[in-house]
């Protein structure tokens, strides 16, 4: 979602009602959720988030096991956008990224913790949870933005 679709969606919102508790949105995410964060800060709208730099998808599922329950005693009602994946598939050395493993490894990791994800927060009648879809990441785009030399050599090691 672009900035401007995001500051459109925001203005279109109605604007809350006094008395009527509503479902806080909890973003659980890598450092991409530092953007969403500081633009939805920008446009007062209330959002927690709790992010973790470099974090994989398993350190994002304990995060949100250990901090549900304060978080619903704290909101009463909550749903978590959870936002994960690109740091299980991916790795970063300095400012350049390649992929982390050939096949479905790091696939079938994610699936695996969405599912233990799923279970913690059905225990709870008072949250429900949302995945937000992984960004589709040109590994050469980005590392020629980033001023790698030759990022045309990451086109032939993502495709084999």
């Amino acid at each position: 979602m672009s900035k401007r679709k995001l500051q459109r969606y925001i203005e279109e919102q109605p604007h809350r009602p006094s008395g009527i508790r509503y479902k806080v949105p909890i973003l659980i995410s890598d450092s991409k959720g530092y953007c969403l964060r500081d633009a939805c800060k920008q446009y007062n709208f209330p959002i927690e988030s709790w992010c973790i730099s470099g974090a994989r998808t398993s350190a994002l599922v304990d995060l949100l096991e250990n901090r549900i329950e304060k978080a619903i005693q704290r909101h009463h009602h909550i749903v978590v956008y959870f936002w994960a994946g690109t740091c299980d598939l991916t790795h970063k050395e300095g400012k350049f990224i390649e992929l982390r493993h050939k096949g479905n490894t790091s696939i079938e990791t994610i699936e695996k913790e969405y599912q233990r994800a799923i279970a913690i927060v059905n225990k709870y009648s008072s949250a429900e949870i949302k995945f937000l879809d992984c960004p589709v990441l040109s590994i050469s785009t980005w590392n020629k933005r980033k001023g790698h030399k030759h990022p045309e050599d990451f086109k032939t090691r993502t495709a084999s």
